[in-house]
């Protein structure tokens, strides 16, 4: 029995509302391999992971102009590019993104580039579809289909259970804990007003908008080495911190170092970290890859930063509280509730900086490839107007990569590497004296 048509949930219009031409709301993965790719094998691989999750085989059904529901896509068709580019690790590349038109085809693209050190698999998702631990999960299903000789791996594959996609938008909110809605409700208006009331300002330049001939978007990445990932992870667990706390605080410190090189106009004023979590509940290792996040917003003044240690106690304090109290929800319930009273597209004005950066964390992923057939694996977030940066982070084996997607109207390959290179150095410092820009800058 079909499950479509599935209703949008608010995630989903959220992501919808504010994808654009210019600013496609996709998030991309970069595998680097270790020996190049079986093209046929490859294809067999995705289109029987493609089997197991609906949302990626859907395209949006809208009335009146505005997207309802999801339905099953009648020919949905996997496409995979192949190109010859040199796609070197480290090295900054300049693309048009071209946007995922939801009406007509399904959130995923593939694209292998040949390489003389092995193949790379880059994956772009939509963002209405899946987050970014859905599509890593499916990612992996791809791996182990790939490796396995019959191409049918059931047994090394979790089972799914599509009918749970049906409540993806539940929030674990049911039952005994359906009335927390209502105070999650309540207290989500107040976090309303301060997102509204703060202005952050962006990083980089103001582009124009629209473009005529597309806008380019940015990629790089820096991988630690195993001692400085092992390091980092220990230095972290020392200050009884996490290393996404140290990411974030090393983030802010890195971007008010750039601002203060490059408009030092805005050296003072507020920055702000959007940063994803997730909002999964127990039972849901069965839920097929879907959208199940929510935002958190961090602002800063440039003054509640000179003191590193404490700031990053303090922050260790507010993202253990999100986790605890899952504050994300009431990000997911206001979205709602705007969504039905008003529309999300007045909320969303390209005139204004929603934040100054994404810092999205996955985590440790791909584990049980990282040793024969995956060396790196680069996570890009989106961006959108006004926000140019977004830093994705995932873990396989025992190397950290760092990656950065920027707008590269805002800045240039030589300002984006300089910001993730200052990000990655801090990183690696113990903060008993920062690392200043100004004294990295001769490196580059």
């Amino acid at each position: 029995m079909s499950i479509f048509p599935l209703p949008l949930n608010a995630i989903e219009h959220y992501m919808l509302a504010d994808d654009s031409a210019d600013y496609p709301r996709l998030f991309r993965f970069v595998i680097r391999l270790r020996t190049p790719l079986d093209e046929s094998r490859l294809r067999q691989a995705v289109e029987a992971a493609v089997e197991r999750h609906p949302l990626l085989r859907a395209v949006v059904e809208y009335e009146e102009g505005e997207p309802r529901s999801w339905r099953e896509c009648p020919e949905p068709v996997c496409v995979i590019r192949t190109t010859k580019s040199i796609c070197e690790a480290g090295r900054a590349v300049e693309e048009v993104v071209e946007p995922i038109d939801l009406k007509r085809q399904p959130a995923l693209r593939l694209r292998i580039d040949r390489a003389a050190e092995g193949d790379v698999l880059t994956l772009e998702f939509h963002h209405a579809a899946v987050d970014g631990l859905a599509g890593i999960q499916f990612v992996r299903e791809v791996l182990v289909l790939y490796a396995s000789a019959r191409n049918v791996a059931s047994e090394k594959l979790p089972e799914l259970d599509e009918s749970r996609l049906a409540s993806r938008d539940g929030l674990g909110l049911t039952g005994w804990r359906r009335p927390l809605r209502w105070i999650y409700g309540s207290a989500g208006w107040l976090g309303a007003i301060e997102y509204l009331w703060h202005r952050p300002v962006p990083l980089g330049d103001v582009p124009e908008l629209p473009t005529s001939s597309g806008r380019e978007s940015g990629f790089i990445s820096q991988t630690l080495s195993d001692a400085e990932t092992q390091w980092l992870r220990s230095a972290a667990k020392k200050d009884r911190a996490t290393i996404n706390d140290r990411l974030i605080r090393d983030v802010f410190l890195a971007m008010q170092e750039y601002v203060e090189l490059h408009a030092p106009e805005w050296s003072r004023r507020l920055k702000r970290i959007m940063v994803p979590v997730n909002l999964r509940v127990k039972g849901d290792d069965a839920l097929p890859a879907a959208n199940v996040v929510a935002m958190v917003n961090i602002d800063r003044r440039p003054h509640r930063w000179a003191n590193p240690t404490r700031m990053l106690r303090v922050l260790h304090w507010e993202m253990a509280a999100v986790k605890r109290l899952r504050l994300g929800v009431i990000f997911v319930l206001i979205l709602g509730t705007l969504h039905r009273r008003f529309g999300l597209q007045r909320f969303l004005s390209n005139e204004r900086c929603q934040a100054t950066c994404v810092v999205s964390n996955l985590g440790a992923v791909l584990p049980e490839f990282s040793n024969d057939l995956v060396s790196a694996v680069e996570f890009y977030p989106p961006i959108r107007p006004l926000t140019a940066v977004a830093f994705g982070a995932a873990t396989c084996g025992e190397r950290l990569t760092l990656s950065l997607h920027y707008d590269a109207a805002a800045m240039s390959k030589d300002e984006a590497t300089e910001l993730l290179r200052s990000v990655c150095e801090l990183l690696k410092e113990r903060h008993s004296g920062l690392v200043s820009l100004r004294d990295l800058a001769g490196n580059f």
